[in-house]
């Protein structure tokens, strides 16, 4: 009982540790511009719009990028530190935090995607949801204090 707890645990503070690094990327490196900026603008126009960005468009994108960047590794410090020692410590209140933050993200995130029109994106976060939904429900059980 206790080792499938542990695994959870693992598998949670991976996943926080994978949101850091992705966060970095999109922070601190030109990832963004160079595959997913130009992925996200082939994906909606039929030409290479992402090529004829202004240098302002281009800016704001980079600091929209980065700031999402600097969410998501706040997101991942949050997630390995809730993981590492209020789920594996049995702590209901962490395991709701999880739950809530993340309904919240979902929800939120996946309607400025569709009423947008980047249904990508919005597909991508159910990529995302599933690995973090599908410990917290084999969680639940063990986080009763």
């Amino acid at each position: 009982m206790k080792s499938k707890l542990n695994f959870w645990t693992k598998w949670l503070q991976v996943i926080g540790i994978s949101l850091i690094a992705f966060g970095v990327l999109l922070s601190f490196t030109p990832f963004m511009e160079w595959t997913l900026g130009s992925m996200y603008y082939d994906n909606y126009f039929p030409f290479d719009k992402y090529g004829q960005l202004s240098a302002g468009d281009l800016k704001f994108q980079r600091f929209v990028y980065g700031a999402t960047g600097g969410l998501l590794v706040s997101w991942g410090i949050t997630i390995y530190f809730l993981a590492k020692h209020g789920i594996k410590n049995g702590l209901k209140w962490t395991w709701y935090t999880f739950l809530f933050s993340t309904v919240g993200w979902f929800i939120g995130d996946s309607y400025i995607s569709l009423v947008t029109g980047f249904k990508v994106h919005a597909l991508m976060n159910l990529l995302v949801l599933i690995p973090i939904v599908l410990p917290l429900i084999q969680t639940k059980k063990y986080c009763v204090k």
